[in-house]
C-alpha cells in the first residue's frame, strides 16, 4: 500500500514556504516502484534535487508533465515501510491563494509476491493530501536577463531598465551575468517592450520601462522585446502649424547620413520634404495637434525627394507672385477638413502647407500673404 505523508505545519502557507510529502509502500519489502503524484503548478514549484531532497539515488523524480511528477525506481531492496521518495515544494506567490491538492494518480510496486503489485495499486490509488495557500500581495518579476526581483509589491509600477544593472544583487535570485553584458541595448536602435497581461509605457528615456499595476508573477517568456534600427540623425520636438482652425502636428529631421541616387527619407511611409535652405533637413505633417513623433517612423524608401522652393514660392512653380498669394489665402479661408487630415493633401500637396507659412510663426494667416507680396522676388 502506497502512502502520501505531509510532513504538517502551521497552515495556511505563503508565499516561499515549503511542503515535504514522504512516499512509502507498505504492507511488504519491495524492489521496485512505479507511481505518479499530480499538484497544481500555480500553486506550487517542485524541487527536483535529489542528493538534497534525501531520494534514494537508485529513485528518478521528475517532472513528466506540467503539475505531474512520476516516482520510479528499480533493485531498492526496501524494507516494509520504508520511504521511497521525499518530495519537497515551494508555495508560489498568488493574489488569489487557493486549495492544492496532492493527489496519488497511480501506482505500483513490485516484490517476489506479485500479488502485491494490484493491491498497491489499487489499494491507495487516489490518495490525496490538501494544503491551502494564502493569499500574497508580492509577486516575483523574472527578468529578460535571468535576474529575479523578489517579493514586489502587486498594485505598484516596475522600472524595467535595458541599459544598466540597476538592481542589487542580494535583491536578486541568481543575477548571473551583469546587465552591460547582456545585449538587450545598443545605441542606434529603439526599443519597446510589451509584457503579458500588462501595460507597459515608456520611462524617462529610450532604455527604461515601467510595467504599470504589476498584479501576477512576470515570467521570462512573458516578455517580448523588440528594437528597431533608428537612421542616423536628430529629430526636434514636433512644432505646429495653423491653417485655418485646423492644428497640424510636423517633425523636423535632419539625417546625417548619405542618400543614394533614388532613394528618400520616409515618415510613416509618406515622403517627407526636403529643405530648401539645408539639404539634410526633412520636414513632415504626421497628424493633429499633439501627434507624438516616433523615430522608429522614419526610414529610407525609394523615391526622388520632394523639395521644398525658394521661401515664398507657395505652390512650387520657380516663380513667386499672386498666384502663390492667392493660395495661402485659399488655405486660410478654407473649410476644415472633415475627411482625415491626409485627405488635405490629396488637393494641397504637404509641401504647399509647409511652404506656406512664410514668416515660420507657425500659422498660415494673412501675415503670411504680406510676406510674400513684400518678398524682393515678387513678379507682378
Amino acid at each position: 500500500t502506497f502512502y502520501l505523508e505531509y510532513k504538517e505545519q502551521e497552515t495556511p502557507i505563503s508565499k516561499g514556504d515549503t511542503v515535504t510529502i514522504d512516499v512509502s509502500v507498505e504492507g511488504a519489502d519491495y524492489d521496485g516502484v512505479n507511481a505518479r503524484i499530480s499538484y497544481d503548478p500555480d500553486l506550487f514549484t517542485f524541487q527536483p534535487d535529489d542528493d538534497a531532497k534525501g531520494y534514494d539515488k537508485a529513485v528518478k523524480a521528475e517532472i513528466v508533465e506540467p503539475g505531474v511528477i512520476s516516482i520510479a525506481g528499480t533493485s531498492l531492496a526496501k524494507e516494509n515501510g520504508d520511504t521511497v521518495a521525499t518530495l519537497v515544494f515551494t508555495a508560489n506567490a498568488t493574489t488569489t491563494g487557493g486549495n492544492g491538492v496532492f493527489n496519488l494518480t497511480s501506482a505500483q510496486a513490485t516484490t517476489s509476491d506479485e500479488s502485491l503489485v494490484n493491491d498497491a495499486l489499487e489499494a491507495k490509488k487516489g490518495e490525496s493530501i490538501t494544503v491551502t495557500v494564502s493569499p500574497s500581495d508580492k509577486v516575483d518579476v523574472q527578468l529578460p536577463n535571468g535576474m529575479t526581483m523578489l517579493n514586489q509589491t502587486t498594485g505598484t509600477d516596475f522600472e524595467l531598465n535595458l541599459k544598466q544593472n540597476l538592481f542589487k544583487k542580494a535583491d536578486v535570485e541568481d543575477a548571473g551575468a551583469s546587465f552591460e553584458e547582456m545585449p538587450y541595448y545598443e545605441d542606434g536602435y529603439i526599443y519597446s517592450v510589451e509584457v503579458s497581461g500588462h501595460t507597459v509605457v515608456q520611462g524617462n528615456n529610450d532604455y527604461t520601462f515601467i510595467i504599470q499595476n504589476i498584479h501576477a508573477d512576470i515570467k521570462m517568456d512573458d516578455y517580448t522585446i523588440t528594437r528597431q534600427a533608428v537612421l542616423p540623425g536628430e529629430l526636434a520636438e514636433a512644432y505646429t502649424l495653423k491653417v485655418n482652425d485646423q492644428t497640424y502636428s510636423c517633425v523636423k529631421f535632419t539625417y546625417t547620413g548619405e542618400l543614394q541616387e533614388g532613394e528618400t527619407i520616409l515618415y510613416d511611409g509618406m515622403p517627407m520634404v526636403q529643405s530648401a535652405k539645408d539639404s539634410n533637413e526633412y520636414l513632415c505633417i504626421i497628424g493633429y495637434e499633439n501627434t507624438a513623433p516616433s523615430l522608429t517612423k522614419i526610414a529610407i524608401g525609394s523615391g526622388t525627394p520632394v523639395v521644398m522652393k525658394t521661401k515664398g514660392d507657395v505652390n512650387q512653380t520657380d516663380v513667386i507672385d499672386i498666384n502663390d498669394a492667392q493660395l495661402v489665402s485659399d488655405l486660410y479661408n478654407a473649410q476644415k477638413y472633415q475627411d482625415g487630415w491626409l485627405d488635405s493633401f490629396a488637393t494641397v500637396s504637404m509641401v504647399k502647407h509647409l511652404a506656406a507659412d512664410i514668416n515660420g510663426d507657425g500659422k498660415v494667416d494673412t501675415f503670411d500673404i504680406a510676406a510674400i507680396i513684400q518678398n524682393p522676388g515678387f513678379a507682378f
